[in-house]
């Protein structure tokens, strides 16, 4: 009973964000990014892998609209390659999420992807090697004490 529960509401959720994504439909084809009905399917089945991947759940209000609405407008998401972005970046945040240790709220997580994003030409390789530190900007401390040791005569 409980396991019929559980599935029903993975339904409703996968059912809500299907709807989402095709509301943000509406305002991405504005910037030529457009997600067809079998990328949108496969979008909402690559969420729920990047969200049992990176151990968490979500409740409520997904993270996929607001990850949407930060990258529409970016001239480095072609739209041919827009549903794999898509892809790369909801693992990338579930992975940065459960780095900050729920430290950041998902919009400051959201801002520094999308910086990161920017600078580096769009290579979500390079995203996925950098750590939290590096994707915040925060100076690594192991590099400054390197850097900053004094040297006796």
């Amino acid at each position: 009973m409980a396991e019929n529960f559980a599935l029903s509401l993975a339904n409703i959720q996968k059912s809500k964000i299907i709807h989402e994504l095709r509301a943000c439909n509406e305002l991405t084809q504005n910037f030529g990014l457009q997600l067809t009905e079998p990328q949108i399917v496969a979008i909402v089945q690559k969420n729920a892998e990047a969200l049992m991947n990176a151990g968490r759940m979500e409740f409520g209000s997904s993270v996929i609209k607001d990850l949407v609405m930060e990258f529409c407008d970016s001239n480095l998401v072609e739209p041919k390659e827009y549903e794999t972005v898509l892809a790369g970046l909801l693992e990338l945040f579930y992975y940065f999420k459960n780095e900050s240790l729920e430290a950041l709220t998902d919009e400051e997580l959201l801002k520094a992807l999308r910086k990161r994003f920017d600078e580096y030409g769009g290579a979500l390789e390079y995203l996925r090697s950098m750590s939290l530190e590096a994707l915040l900007g925060v100076p690594d401390p192991m590099e400054e004490d390197e850097n900053d040791e004094e040297t006796f005569e």
